[in-house]
């Protein structure tokens, strides 16, 4: 049988699941399948997420990032996303978008920002603690958390991005990336919570926390 990896139920009521063999839609009647036969861009989907009145996006393994607008597929040949497995939307309507895997061939390839005209890419190389990411979350504040496949947290601070953006406009440079990693312990310098990045796990463990500030401008690649 398919093995399950992603349930999203959208705003008209419809459940999506993402499986090792496409996307199978229940309307509350029936069931509906769709392949890559039918366009999506890869059948193994770990990833759902519909925009608000808007189309709704999948997540694959073996084929990246998809759009459905409710009549065709679309994907985006001209990026180089390696596997997707985690999709999240800020409040400002950004989508994200991240993924990988242990074994050759399917590392990740950092973080996706997509604005609605374009989509970014952030990596190690702009401060990211690693290129493989298992998990994202748009806090209410705007900072968006990044949890990684081989431990540590990555912390992106919209806000701070604003501001930074605007400080060096004439240079052209990103917004920077704030990269809190240890083999250990990441701490949250906000809320004092101490989150569990890898290590022995043994209760009390504490490691230095290291601040990755980046100013050089990110690749980018239009949708």
């Amino acid at each position: 049988g398919n093995e399950v990896r992603a349930i999203h139920q959208d705003a008209d009521g419809m459940m999506w699941f993402g499986t090792n063999n496409g996307i199978c839609r229940y309307d509350g009647e029936r069931f509906e399948t769709f392949t890559t036969r039918d366009g999506l861009a890869g059948d193994n989907v770990w990833a759902i997420y519909r925009q608000p009145d808007g189309p709704i996006w999948f997540g694959s393994w073996d084929g990246g990032i998809c759009r459905y607008d409710g009549d065709q597929f679309e994907t985006f040949t001209h990026l180089d996303e390696g596997p997707v497995t985690v999709i999240a939307a800020d409040a400002a309507g950004n989508l994200w978008f991240g993924g990988g895997f242990w074994g050759t061939g399917n590392a990740g390839k950092g973080l996706w920002r997509y604005d609605g005209q374009r989509f970014d890419q952030f990596t190690t190389e702009d401060g990211l603690d690693s290129d493989a990411i298992s998990a994202l979350h748009c806090a209410d504040d705007g900072t968006i958390w990044i949890g990684h496949l081989n431990g540590g947290i990555s912390h992106y601070d919209l806000s701070l991005a604003a501001s930074i953006s605007v400080e060096l406009s004439s240079r052209d440079l990103q917004p920077k990336i704030e990269a809190f990693a240890s083999s250990r312990v990441a701490l949250c310098k906000r809320e004092c919570c101490a989150f569990q990045a890898g290590g022995d796990g043994h209760a009390g463990d504490r490691a230095t926390v290291t601040l990755a500030m980046v100013t050089r401008a990110s690749h980018k690649a239009a949708a």
